[in-house]
């Protein structure tokens, strides 16, 4: 009965109360629901660990995760695009577009050793070996050594490393931009999706020379007052790294639409893009 709930709700586009509707009626299955398969939108396929976390529950009712999110990204991809995933989770954002771009051709690097098993699977079950490499890493500020990483199965979307959701952590193996562009041989990155819960900071500085390049990529990411707080380091500082860089920040409005962002944001949380291109 709770798949089939799933599979109405996701027939139907975004209407008014869905998410509380579907919350009240599939309570039972939410707190109890392991490793459900389900069918997306644009002929994807998935394993979803739970349906609690918000990535898995979106993809359950909606088929797709973040829809603005890919719509813009889809938008900025150019022919034969390079595109990095950076905290790519179970592939909610990296197959989509794979299955609607054959030409893109996809990094998705995820830390959590458990998360990373069921992106390989839902790499797998959509055929898209040749599309997208997976990567078992923490992206950092360096290549050497090995970082502990959270994680919790109930919030599998918040790994990070700091003990934010959890307190039980493994030892992942580092790397940066640049080890992967120098281990694939790649000539050109041209878009990246990062979302490593604060630590973005790290990985920029770990991909100076791509960065700080003119034909650096864009890169879209978020921004979390507190999750730059627990990386130890100040609000702001990952906007700061790449204005210095050279780069102009945009503000992705929930509509999909972008504004240009002269200042700093220090307080909340927000969406930004970052471009060495107008793209106003």
């Amino acid at each position: 009965m709770y798949k089939a709930i799933g599979q109405i709700a996701r027939r139907f586009g975004e209407f008014k109360g869905k998410r509380r509707a579907a919350r009240v009626l599939l309570a039972p299955y939410i707190s109890s629901a392991k490793d459900i398969e389900i069918k997306g939108k644009y002929d994807c396929s998935y394993v979803l660990p739970n349906i609690n976390e918000p990535i898995a529950f979106d993809l359950f009712i909606d088929g797709i995760y973040e829809i603005e999110t890919h719509n813009f990204l889809l938008s900025v991809m150019p022919p034969n695009a390079v595109y990095m995933d950076i905290g790519a989770n179970i592939g909610s954002i990296a197959i989509p577009l794979c299955k609607r771009r054959a030409d893109i051709r996809c990094v998705a690097v995820e830390a959590s050793a458990w998360v990373y098993g069921y992106l390989v699977n839902n790499v797998r079950r959509n055929n898209l070996e040749k599309s997208i490499t997976c990567i078992n890493n923490a992206i950092t500020d360096t290549a050497e050594g090995y970082v502990s990483f959270y994680t919790n199965e109930n919030v599998f979307g918040k790994g990070s490393m700091s003990a934010v959701f959890s307190k039980e952590a493994t030892q992942v193996k580092r790397t940066t931009f640049q080890e992967i562009i120098d281990l694939y041989k790649f000539q050109r990155v041209d878009v990246i999706k990062i979302d490593i819960e604060g630590f973005e900071n790290f990985a920029f500085k770990g991909g100076e020379k791509l960065l700080t390049s003119e034909e650096a990529p864009l890169i879209l990411f978020e921004f979390v007052n507190w999750a730059e707080e627990h990386a130890g380091i100040q609000p702001g500082e990952a906007q700061r790294t790449l204005k210095n860089w050279g780069y102009t920040l945009y503000l992705l409005r929930p509509d999909g639409s972008l504004q240009k962002q002269d200042t700093v944001i220090e307080e909340g949380s927000a969406m930004l893009v970052a471009s060495k291109k107008n793209l106003l």
